[in-house]
């Protein structure tokens, strides 16, 4: 694992091929995570992780997140974008309002028998800040190129603008991961919940700022899903694209 390195390769439309490979991160022994990407439509910002034990829990050892960013096909040098973190939770990236934002979710104590002391924090414009502040555990960190949604005590919050002092709850239980679904009609939260071996989309529409009751997109009969990705149309139908497994173990994409 200690010679794991991400690499990048850019598409070029006019031949409709993939350009050679580079390597991103540098050969120095550490195992990359939670690898991210992020555009704002000309420039891409690829962020990761790397814990200084090469601990792939992160769990030993401190914590570092490193950027590098993929301008008109030539990568900067790598920055280190905060370093010294405890026990790392999540993170995510997004141009918010045309700037590269990164947040992340640490553990305070550097006891990882308690998990109700973890805060998220937030890099914008070089700034460091903290979001919350509230002695509850938040998870599941979904950035967007406006807001932030996360997971805390069972609840997916908001934070709008990335102002800590316009903390929302949007009143969705969930305890697991979760997608924000942003489209012409406006935002939409789709997640999935266990039924025996069978997986069910939930999803919740945004209407005058209040979502809506949570309901059941499609019965998906006996299928588990793995992964998922989600487009919301412009006619309010959502389109699932999901990795999944029936009750014979056979996997298929659909």
């Amino acid at each position: 694992s200690q010679n794991n390195s991400i690499y990048v390769s850019v598409f070029d439309r006019s031949t409709n091929t993939f350009g050679e490979p580079v390597r991103i991160t540098e050969n120095r022994g550490k195992m990359p995570l939670y690898l991210k990407l992020a555009s704002d439509g000309k420039d891409v910002t690829i962020t990761w992780a790397e814990n200084s034990d090469n601990s792939t829990y992160m769990s030993n050892g401190t914590n570092a997140i490193y950027s590098r960013v993929l301008k008109a096909g030539t990568l900067t040098d790598t920055v280190t974008l905060v370093d010294g973190l405890k026990y790392l939770y999540d993170m995510d990236t997004n141009y918010v309002n045309g700037k590269y934002a990164l947040v992340w979710n640490q553990d305070m104590d550097g006891d990882l028998t308690t998990t109700e002391d973890s805060e998220v924090f937030c890099l914008l414009n070089g700034k460091k800040s903290q979001l919350t502040s509230n002695g509850q555990m938040e998870s599941t960190l979904v950035l967007t190129d406006s807001d932030l949604y996360f997971v805390k005590e069972g609840m997916i919050c908001r934070i709008p603008n990335l102002d800590s002092n316009l903390l929302e709850n949007t009143g969705i239980v969930c305890s697991s991961e979760f997608k924000v679904l942003e489209g012409e009609l406006g935002t939409a939260l789709l997640w999935f919940i266990k039924d025996g071996f069978a997986t069910v989309p939930i999803i919740s529409y945004e209407k005058g700022n209040v979502f809506t009751d949570a309901v059941v997109l499609q019965n998906m009969g006996d299928i588990n899903v793995a992964s998922c990705g989600a487009v919301y149309e412009e006619d309010g139908s959502i389109t699932l694209f999901t990795e999944q497994c029936n009750v014979d173990q056979n996997w298929q994409m659909d």
